[in-house]
């Protein structure tokens, strides 16, 4: 018997029915955000590592490797892995979820109601959640809303690819690795910048945004940029965690 009373009212059963893998990228060293994240999955009627809902183990390499920061170049090959795992494993459709993502108080009913709206098919990709669009969508345009090549959308962190873009996205990705920093092709950048590029490059990649979002960032910790003072000294962490742990709540 299912102990989870919003499971099947939830959304837990469209997004198994509309996505073939929800992959969660989380770091084996941060149990925090793990946490977090369940707490967030067993809100909308899910649970982490169960179903087709994966805990993806996040990368962490020695160097920054042309990129901003050690922690730019971690993300950036974690969602390469993921894409990668998504191909191996015959997925046509995933979505991919960071472990700081907060979902939308209302999320369960738009999110029925979007992925159930025939447009989200047509989409190569899908972005559920973002912190910006850059330049704005206008604030009268909502559902989904097709993006042009122009428009740069700032934040990775509740994005769906399709198939035929997971196989596109790859090599794309991988060339990037091989560039220097500026190169003109596009070289080590943060990943959301990376699917930008991926999209101006590609014209038979149909992306759509979601607006309003159904999810946002949760303040945590960093693991792509230097950390903060009060990040970094075994005095304030502690403290400060708490605090945005409340904020949050």
């Amino acid at each position: 018997m299912d102990d989870n009373p919003t499971r099947d009212a939830g959304v837990a059963s469209v997004l198994e029915s509309f996505f073939d893998a929800v992959y969660i990228i989380n770091l084996p060293s941060r149990a925090d955000r793990r946490a977090e994240i369940a707490e967030q999955l067993a809100r909308i009627g899910s649970r982490l590592d169960q179903g087709k809902v994966h805990l993806h183990s996040a990368s962490r390499p020695e160097t920054a490797g042309g990129f901003p920061t050690v922690g730019t170049h971690g993300c950036f090959l974690s969602h390469l892995s993921v894409l990668k795992r998504a191909v191996a494993e015959g997925r046509q459709r995933i979505l991919i979820l960071e472990d700081d993502v907060d979902f939308a108080p209302d999320f369960i009913p738009e999110a029925r109601r979007l992925l159930g709206d025939p447009k989200a098919a047509d989409g190569s990709l899908l972005y559920l959640g973002f912190l910006q669009a850059r330049p704005p969508i206008p604030s009268h345009e909502t559902g989904w809303t097709l993006l042009d090549k122009a428009t740069a959308i700032v934040g990775a962190h509740m994005v769906s690819f399709d198939r035929r873009s997971l196989e596109l996205a790859i090599p794309y990705l991988e060339a990037m690795l091989q560039r220097p920093p500026g190169d003109p092709l596009g070289g080590p950048m943060h990943v959301d910048g990376a699917y930008n590029w991926f999209r101006r490059s590609h014209e038979g990649v149909r992306t759509l945004l979601c607006v309003p979002p159904l999810g946002l960032q949760r303040a945590s910790r960093t693991d792509i940029h230097p950390l903060k003072w009060y990040d970094r000294s075994p005095l304030t962490r502690g403290l400060v965690a708490a605090l945005r742990k409340a904020r949050y709540r």
